[in-house]
């Protein structure tokens, strides 16, 4: 009797087993997912994406287009209210930053799921690492590139500038008012300066941070930095520069009223759709630091997890993948090794057939290939990078062009503030 009783209760235990993985295991109707790609071609694409996995799964992905500068406010605010998405892409110092206060969850099994580490560039992993763990899976990625008006360097006997200096020499040989040279971002809602600076910087061997997370930012090379755009404004930028933000630079370009600048190729395609004529002009080099973007796909920690985590996996399908990528080319270049091949069919998409197409986005793939970071982030997914992109930096270049402020007195000023906001976000996690 006993061994029936031992017998009865062990099938009871593998029942209530079973009941519970089945329970874990249940889908979802729908899963909410949301991202900063606004343009209609993207969201068509990533919609198609979601519409497949539906047909083969029974699961619904609902996409909401929340921008990138309103996503850091939006997901605090769900996290606070218990309102999380299941899937978000961001920017890279919004996902360090969800990681950390505990809304998005380690994201390893999925990269082992599409294959590993082994199928990604290298340079694309590192920023989604954290405290031992992969954060998010990178989507795709960027790097800035020098984009210039060929024919102003032409008619001004210039070469391609490499260096602060040839930088420096190119703007003062070709600024013909109103087309200004090499227009500055001082705009104190943006981050045009910071990001602007942040490439120079590295060619002076300036940085903001160091690898405990102090902020360094007030040094000789720094101010060496700061000196130099500021000679850059004076010599080549149109003069209200503290009204431009990053996307002006698409009008700017595109009505000539810039002649050069630093961005990814993006702003190659906006020329080619807006004023071909203009772009017929165009030409890229690799800037004079490598300014990696990485757009992370972060899985939020909810009940729709492991479904989340399926979606993710399936968006990395190589036919998937292609077709979210060939949404808006150039400006998108593959995170995964096999669709930056050569002989992949990414490159065998029809917009390449564009000779300057093809040449922004082979010149983002070389700058990717060599390695580099986004701002804040030389030594790894820095959870205080956000400080960075908070206009800290513009207003140090307003106190010093609408004020007068001494560059060295701003720089000291500013890396304060900087560190100041560090020390409050340090202080909120109990750091």
């Amino acid at each position: 009797m006993r061994r029936v009783l031992s017998l009865v209760l062990c099938l009871l235990l593998m029942m209530s087993i079973v009941s519970v993985g089945a329970m874990a295991e249940a889908k979802p109707e729908s899963i909410t997912f949301w991202m900063g790609y606004s343009q209609q071609s993207r969201v068509d694409a990533m919609e198609a994406i979601g519409q497949k996995y539906y047909e083969q799964t029974g699961v619904k992905v609902n996409f909401e287009v929340v921008t990138w500068p309103n996503t850091a406010e939006k997901w605090r605010a769900a996290y606070s209210a218990g309102q999380m998405p299941d899937i978000i892409i961001c920017l890279p110092d919004q996902a360090v930053a969800m990681f950390v206060a505990g809304a998005t969850i380690p994201v390893d099994d999925v990269i082992e799921a599409i294959g590993g580490t082994e199928k990604f560039l290298d340079s694309v992993l590192t920023e989604q690492f954290y405290d031992g763990s992969y954060m998010a899976v990178p989507h795709y990625a960027h790097d800035r590139l020098l984009i210039y008006r060929k024919d102003a360097l032409e008619a001004a006997g210039q070469s391609v500038p490499t260096t602060p200096e040839e930088y420096l020499a190119v703007t003062k040989a070709i600024n013909d008012p109103p087309s200004y040279a090499f227009q500055q971002l001082f705009n104190a809602s943006d981050y045009g300066s910071a990001f602007m600076l942040d490439i120079f910087m590295r060619t002076f061997g300036a940085q903001y941070f160091d690898e405990s997370y102090r902020i360094v930012f007030d040094s000789e090379e720094t101010v060496k930095a700061v000196e130099f755009l500021i000679d850059m404004y004076e010599a080549g930028s149109q003069p209200d520069a503290m009204d431009f933000i990053i996307n002006d630079q698409f009008t700017l370009l595109n009505t000539g009223a810039t002649l050069m600048t630093l961005d990814s190729a993006f702003t190659i395609k906006s020329a080619l759709d807006s004023a071909p004529e203009v772009a017929e002009k165009m030409d890229v080099a690799l800037a004079p630091a490598n300014y990696i973007t990485t757009f992370p796909v972060c899985v939020c920690d909810g009940e729709n997890a492991e479904t989340a985590k399926d979606f993710v996996r399936f968006m990395f399908e190589e036919d998937n993948y292609v077709d979210f990528l060939a949404s808006y080319q150039p400006g998108m270049n593959p995170t995964m090794k096999a669709t930056a091949a050569a002989d992949s069919a990414f490159w065998k998409l029809p917009v390449f057939e564009n000779a300057l197409a093809l040449k922004a986005s082979q010149t983002q793939a070389e700058g990717i290939e060599q390695g580099g970071y986004s701002i804040g982030n030389q030594f790894g997914a820095n959870p205080f990078s956000g400080v960075l992109t908070s206009g800290y930096v513009e207003e140090m270049f307003q106190d010093i062009i609408v004020n007068n402020v001494p560059v060295v007195d701003a720089v000291k000023v500013c890396a304060e503030r900087m560190q100041e906001a560090v020390d409050e976000q340090k202080d909120a996690l109990g750091w």
